[in-house]
């Protein structure tokens, strides 16, 4: 079985979020025909040739050795037989003498035990009579004659009567079903006459109603709509546009507004209205418009007034059934900010126009907003999305613009605004701001000790200078992360205090160089630096700043560290310059390369690196790597994975030991540091099930047995394993293997899907088609024939990159 897939909207497909109607149209196809293939050339053996092959099989076994009957799945057992069965020969003996016919009247009189539908009905799909007796032989005909007919209905339904066995009679209508809005009459005429001469002795008659028109589906309820809309409402029955429309009511503003019929053309120019006719049964709809525009911001009220009739049946609606909507009121602008409401308007911000409608995004055009004076740049973008218009350029700051939103701007219910509006935007000053380089420590070159600040609308900075030990970094950084122990003037020495004057134009970028040579004890040296606007508490920055020659490099593994200096002025490797990890004790000097290595007693710690040559010290930050050590490792396996309770698991496996450092390497466990391996096993309720040790092997293998308790919770069980015995190092040394236990029956076949068509084998573009092929098999062989198939296709949004350019991306942008 095939469909084919295309882009309309239609039955069995599911719509993409947020798309409003489902993108697919599910219809029989015919499979691509496939290419027979090409007749490959062979020259048949001859025997001579086939002699010598069949000389080297083994002889087949004779006999049924081996042989292993085929397991059936148990079934279930069948339902009990409501009699006993008796055995007759067939056919019966000749001499058998003919059953003897009831005498007249030997079973009672007739009697109707069943008739149905009575009363009111919500749909008639057929008429049935069961009487007490048989009023056909078994073998007579199906269909009785209009004649011998006992049943009247009236009124007449084009149909046909047929009896369902002997004793009940049913009336199947042409249409599939009786007629709504009617009022049924069935009537059964005294003296009825069974197959056996019973007499109905009295006439039997009922009645039945199938319902008045009932209205299901109504457009547009609730909610913002056009001023002259396209109205439709569904029935669950055949109606008469024209007969309904009289007893429509259209009111707005508390008058009556005339409708009429819609013309196909309007109904085809209105996307919703159109899917719902499309959705809707033939000749069950209407569609009407207003025959003047409705009033704006009005309340609108649609009623299909009691006596509506229905084309199927005289009974008409004894209720009204209302629904109502709202017009929206004339576009306007109902409000403008900068960036998100409530921010200052800086320069640079984003602008926004709100309005009281959404507006029509396809039709909005960029030239209906102009901006004066004009925005700097040429990077100016106008959109239009929902109820805004958004307004992206750089502006200036101390600038008033003017915002001018021309008429013609429409809305999505097309009204244009009215009149041409303008509002203004007053850019503020760029808000003060303060920002150092971020780094920590701040390296220097010593005989420059200049440190960069950049700065906007900030005219003076306090300086303030400690000076401090290359040892007292750790202490800075708790302060500073984690405001604990002492502030920089506690813990430092105060060597710098001034206030600088930041000379630069307004709302503009000021890059200023601070002079640190005032607070260095030489031409190198090491200080905390705090920079703080007196105007903007908010606005302090502190850094480590180092002022040195030294240029430091470090590598630490698990035991040592290696160290290159060399000079940050001219990058020559530095000999004879001490190294040390702060507070370890360790110290190393550099050879003529600028190298040292540095052993690491302490194992997983951060350190400080400390260089001195002279006056001048520099220090690094070094986060030493894992410590050495050893992780045990499993190879675990099972021989099915799939169980069934009660069965047997076989679990088998490998240990190894993996150690960490230069030599590190895969190595076996010795008896001394694990001998076995421990083993739990729960279910996927986590109760415990089973527990025991498996020896290891002199290779590191383990094996043993699971069996399965037949109660066992179904689902996933977990098996947990660790090595045990002896003295382990390993510190990860636990590992989870897991098995399915289920209780499953051999499907009887399989179902295959496969989709064909489309550009480059597998890539389908939106408005084209592809082919869904549905192929079901017999595990035992052979097709599966006659069976139905419920195709449901989803889709779901994504997005598309061009090969080799992963930053062009198309699809729904998500802000970052």
């Amino acid at each position: 079985m095939a469909a084919a897939l295309g882009s309309a909207a239609g039955a069995g497909g599911h719509p993409v979020e947020g798309s409003g109607e489902p993108p697919f149209r599910l219809s029989e196809a015919q499979p691509p025909a496939a290419a027979a293939p090409a007749a490959v050339a062979v020259t048949p053996l001859t025997d001579a040739q086939l002699r010598p092959l069949l000389a080297r099989l083994t002889p087949a076994a004779e006999g049924g050795e081996g042989a292993v009957e085929y397991r059936l799945p148990e079934r279930s057992l069948p339902p009990p037989a409501p009699g006993q069965a008796v055995a007759l020969p067939f056919p019966p003996p000749a001499d058998d003498p003919p059953p003897a016919a009831p005498a007249p009247g030997a079973g009672g009189p007739l009697a109707v035990l069943r008739a149905y539908p009575r009363g009111d009905v919500a749909l008639a799909p057929h008429v049935g009579v069961t009487f007490n007796q048989p009023l056909v032989a078994l073998g007579g005909p199906r269909e009785p004659a209009p004649e011998d007919n006992p049943v009247t209905l009236s009124p007449a339904v084009p149909g046909r009567w047929r009896w369902v066995g002997t004793d009940t009679l049913l009336f199947e209508a042409a249409a599939g079903r009786l007629p709504m809005a009617t009022e049924f009459r069935v009537r059964i005429a005294a003296g009825t006459t069974s197959a056996a001469g019973a007499v109905l002795p009295e006439a039997v008659e009922w009645s039945f109603r199938t319902p008045a028109p009932t209205v299901r589906t109504v457009h547009p309820d609730d909610g913002l709509t056009g001023q002259q809309p396209v109205l439709f409402a569904a029935f669950d029955q055949r109606i008469d546009p024209a007969a309904v429309l009289e007893r429509v009511r259209v009111t707005a503003g508390r008058q009556r507004r005339p409708v009429r019929l819609a013309a196909p053309a309007e109904i085809e120019a209105d996307a919703a209205v159109r899917r719902l006719v499309e959705e809707a049964p033939a000749g069950r709809w209407l569609a009407f418009v207003p025959v003047e525009p409705l009033p704006a911001e009005a309340a609108v009220t649609v009623t299909f007034a009691a006596g509506t009739p229905s084309a199927e049946g005289p009974r008409a609606t004894e209720r009204r059934r209302s629904f109502g909507f709202h017009t929206p009121a004339p576009l306007q602008l109902s409000g403008h900010h900068c960036g998100r409401r409530g921010d200052a308007c800086r320069a640079g911000m984003p602008w926004v126009l709100t309005f009281n409608n959404s507006l029509d995004d396809e039709r909005f055009d960029p030239d209906l907003i102009a901006i004066r004076p004009e925005l700097d740049g040429a990077d100016v973008q106008v959109s239009a999305s929902g109820y805004d218009v958004r307004i992206y350029g750089a502006s200036r700051a101390r600038t008033t613009y003017t915002v001018t939103v021309n008429a013609g701007l429409t809305d999505a219910f097309g009204q244009p605004l009215r009149h041409d509006v303008s509002v203004r935007f007053d850019v503020e000053p760029a808000a003060p701001y303060l920002t150092v380089p971020d780094v920590d420590p701040a390296t220097l070159v010593a005989g420059e000790p200049i440190f960069p600040l950049r700065t906007i609308n900030v005219d003076r900075v306090r300086v303030r200078a400690f000076r401090v030990a290359p040892e007292q970094y750790g202490e800075y950084l708790r302060w500073k992360y984690r405001r604990t122990g002492a502030a920089p003037d506690r813990f430092g020495e105060p060597v710098l205090d001034r206030t600088i004057r930041i000379r630069g134009a307004e709302d503009a970028v000021t890059d200023t160089g601070i002079d640190l040579a005032d607070a260095l004890d030489g031409a190198a040296g090491h200080l905390i630096l705090h920079l703080h606007p007196p105007a903007e508490d908010d606005q302090a920055e502190t850094r480590w700043v180092q002022v040195t020659g030294l240029g430091l490099t470090a590598f630490a593994d698990a035991g040592k560290m290696l160290v290159w200096v060399s000079g940050l002025a001219d990058g020559a490797p530095r000999g004879g310059v001490r190294v040390e990890p702060s507070g370890r004790g360790a110290r190393a000097v550099t050879d003529d390369a600028g190298t040292a290595r540095l052993p690491l007693r302490s194992r997983g710690q951060d350190y400080v690196l400390i260089a001195r040559a002279g006056g001048d010290e520099a220090l690094l930050p070094v986060w030493h790597s894992r410590e050495p050590g050893a992780d045990a490792r499993f190879s675990v396996f099972d021989d099915r994975r799939l169980y069934r309770p009660g069965e047997t698991a076989a679990i088998k496996g490998w240990l190894r030991r993996a150690r960490r450092g230069p030599t590190g390497d895969l190595e076996l466990f010795g008896p001394q540091a694990a001998d076995h391996v421990a083993y739990r096993v729960t279910d996927a309720r986590r109760n415990d099930i089973a527990a025991g040790q498996a020896p290891l092997s002199r290779l590191g293998g383990f094996h043993f047995q699971l069996d399965l308790p037949e109660r066992i919770d179904l689902g996933t069980a977990w098996i947990y394993l660790s090595p045990g015995g002896g003295t382990l190092e390993a510190r990860n040394d636990r590992d989870l293997h897991f098995i399915e236990v289920q209780e499953f029956r051999r499907p009887e076949f399989e179902v295959k899907a496969t989709v064909s068509g489309g550009a480059d084998g597998g890539l389908h573009v939106a408005g084209g088609h592809a082919v869904l092929t549905a192929t079901a098999r017999y595990f035992a062989g052979g097709p599966l024939p006659g069976a139905g198939v419920e195709w449901q296709v989803s889709a779901e949004r994504a997005s598309y990159a061009p090969p080799d350019w992963p930053d062009f991306t198309f699809g729904t942008w998500v802000p970052w």
